[in-house]
């Protein structure tokens, strides 16, 4: 099975941006998200969740994880999804995490969407690479964003001095068409169709390896000074012949630290709550992390832990 990555690069020209709106765009990721349709998706670099919200609401999804760095972002989307009547929460979660570190397990993912956010990330390359590791093989990466266009765009010591000056400057980072291609490659991907609705470039690629065959993903940052989030929570699996447990570890100000899964002894939900919170907080102490607050029953792990897509971490 091949994993796929498709891409809209817009020129740096407001009037070469897609024509129709968000639900036009919308319309057209549907074609090329066809061999995913029923599986969960990632709306990555979310915002207010315009386009999540559109993807929870096609009933064309199993699960619709709308996922953002910024807080501030997260609660919009929040208060969008609540002013909708009708709107379809028990397929809807919100989690906020660094796009280079996504708290999901390797090849669980069916699908990713990005809009306009590819120039927006610190490090792209990371980004991407964290994408291709979540994807299952088969699966989809749509994203929006602008390309660099114009005559030195292809000059090797003018790309590498414009690499210098955004690293210095903290501005996006804007790609040329062939520096796009020169990242899906490093990150496993192959450039294989180009598409040209209205007056956009979309680009399909495929992944040439699974890339991580493990489930466990080594990553572990310091906290702050403060309290730490412990985050649990259990789930019956499948025929209910089984009971799943995880959980979410975070620092005080929200950033994600590490997280872990796993799979209790007895179907019971109590003794997966119990099993959770024990081992989250045994994995807190290890690491050094001694002031923590520990709560269980969010609809957030809970999904995430019945969807079997909650990374497990270690030490």
């Amino acid at each position: 099975m091949e994993k796929h990555l498709l891409g809209e690069v817009n020129p740096l020209n407001g009037s070469q941006l897609p024509r129709g709106g968000p639900e036009k765009e919308f319309e057209l990721m549907k074609g090329f998200l066809k061999p995913v349709l029923g599986g969960n998706i990632i709306d990555a670099s979310c915002g207010s969740g315009l386009f999540s919200r559109l993807f929870a609401k096609s009933g064309l999804f199993s699960l619709v994880v709308a996922l953002d760095y910024s807080e501030n972002m997260l609660r919009q989307c929040y208060e969008f999804v609540q002013q909708e009547d009708n709107f379809p929460k028990e397929n809807f979660i919100l989690v906020r995490a660094d796009i280079a570190r996504l708290p999901f397990v390797s090849s669980s993912v069916d699908a990713v969407h990005a809009g306009a956010a590819i120039h927006c990330w610190p490090s792209p390359s990371a980004a991407v690479a964290e994408i291709s590791r979540v994807l299952r093989p088969g699966g989809v990466f749509v994203a929006t964003t602008y390309i660099l266009d114009g005559p030195f765009r292809a000059v090797p010591f003018l790309n590498t001095f414009r690499q210098s000056i955004r690293q210095l400057s903290g501005i996006y980072t804007v790609l040329s068409e062939r520096e796009l291609e020169a990242l899906c490659k490093a990150c496993g991907l192959q450039a294989a169709e180009v598409l040209k609705p209205f007056t956009e470039t979309w680009r399909t690629a495929t992944a040439v390896s699974d890339h991580v065959s493990h489930q466990n993903l080594v990553t572990w940052s310091r906290p702050l000074e403060g309290t730490i989030c412990l985050n649990v929570d259990g789930s019956l699996l499948g025929s209910s012949q089984s009971a799943g447990f995880g959980g979410l570890i975070r620092n005080n100000d929200g950033t994600f630290l590490g997280g872990f899964y796993g799979v209790a002894s007895q179907p019971s939900i109590l003794y997966a709550e119990i099993m959770a919170m024990l081992h989250g907080l045994e994995l807190c102490w290890e690491k050094g992390f001694w002031s923590v607050s520990c709560f269980s029953d969010s609809l957030q792990t809970v999904t995430l832990v019945k969807n079997g897509c909650l990374a497990s971490y270690e030490a």
